[in-house]
């Protein structure tokens, strides 16, 4: 399980993994998307930071028990 990350001027975690300018956001619903992309967006106009929409994609994930992203192991235990 994610529980999240902290980020500096959020009061809240985001349950998304961050590496430098990187961001991958994980939800388990439109609504929760929208809510962590919301919060990134408020975020980065606090930092004076462009989210740049180009370089962006979405990727479902179908239901499974293990899944591998850059070499980090999710799982659901």
């Amino acid at each position: 399980m994610i529980t999240g990350v902290d980020v500096p001027g959020l009061p809240n975690r985001i349950p998304d993994l961050l590496f430098a300018d990187d961001a991958v956001v994980l939800a388990d619903s439109a609504e929760n998307l929208q809510i962590s992309l919301y919060k990134i967006s408020t975020w980065s106009e606090l930092w004076e930071m462009k989210l740049n929409a180009s370089k962006s994609a979405k990727q479902l994930i179908k239901k499974t028990d293990q899944y591998t992203y850059l070499a980090y192991v999710m799982n659901s235990k």
